[in-house]
């Protein structure tokens, strides 16, 4: 489960808490009792690996494109020598 941090909108102590991502209960100041925010921080995750980016995605979209060339000449060439050995 992520941690999250929480800051008090009224006496501006932070804390960190562990709660699931789709944990929407709202967080009491230990303080001051008041309603504390959710603030947004730095993901600890990396993405590796291909795909990620529009180079990418250009990239296989052209390994694709000669892929599917090379599918129409192997098709091409059965074709062709189907015609010949009738």
């Amino acid at each position: 489960m992520p941690t999250y941090t929480f800051k008090c909108n009224k006496c501006e102590i932070t804390i960190d808490e562990i709660r699931s991502m789709d944990d929407d209960s709202k967080l009491l100041c230990g303080k001051c009792g008041n309603e504390m925010s959710k603030i947004i921080n730095n993901c600890n995750y990396i993405l590796k690996g291909g795909g990620w980016t529009g180079k990418d995605q250009s990239e296989k979209k052209e390994r694709l494109k000669n892929s599917e060339d090379m599918g129409k000449a192997t098709k091409e060439k059965l074709n062709y020598n189907h015609d010949v050995t009738e």
